[in-house]
């Protein structure tokens, strides 16, 4: 079987994801962000978001869930775009192994949900 995957919802230059090596392969799924829509936004904006969305989706293309895990980080608008990729493809009863950072011990605890 294929080493797990670390998949990081959004890549931010000052954090430290060295300590989630250990679980597997880093794989970024994104470093930009999503741009609000205020309804008067120039047509860029919903192109860009539509990037950020799209490059979230390819990232999980190899993603096999209780396998692989995921790190959630960073914008949360990148979080809920990637709940509903996986929820698209994947039902309910699947679990996903998702790493939290523990302040405490320094180190990611692993969730199944």
């Amino acid at each position: 079987m294929l080493d797990p995957k670390v998949y990081v919802t959004q890549y931010h230059p000052r954090l430290n994801f060295s300590p989630a090596k250990k679980f597997g392969e880093i794989v970024f799924m994104t470093e930009r962000d999503f741009k609000p829509d205020m309804g008067t936004q120039p047509q860029w904006v919903e192109e860009e978001n539509t990037r950020v969305s799209n490059e979230i989706g390819e990232s999980l293309i190899e993603y096999l869930p209780g396998h692989d895990y995921l790190l959630i980080t960073g914008n949360l608008m990148t979080a809920l775009v990637t709940g509903q990729y996986l929820a698209k493809r994947f039902n309910s009863e699947i679990k996903h192994k998702v790493l939290k950072w523990n302040n405490r011990s320094h180190d990611y605890d692993v969730y199944e949900i």
